[in-house]
């Protein structure tokens, strides 16, 4: 499930993961847009044109800083 708010120029999205283990697979953006962890843990693997893991980023949500931008 996501809820997109706009905040300026600025999508925002909330996810909400109702499963452990939840897998979204990788897709491209046309636009920058930020994505708020509202509960849980995320894991965001930023990949290469080969399919290689260039940088990974845990959030918790129960941690504070819960958001990340996601790039176009």
């Amino acid at each position: 499930m996501s809820i997109d708010y706009v905040s300026g120029n600025i999508a925002i999205r909330q996810m909400v993961f109702t499963e452990k283990g939840k897998v979204v697979d990788g897709h491209a953006h046309n636009f920058d847009h930020t994505t708020y962890i509202a509960k849980g843990i995320i894991q965001v693997e930023l990949l290469d044109d080969g399919g290689s893991v260039v940088r990974t980023v845990v959030k918790d949500a129960s941690k504070g800083f819960n958001w990340i931008l996601i790039q176009a």
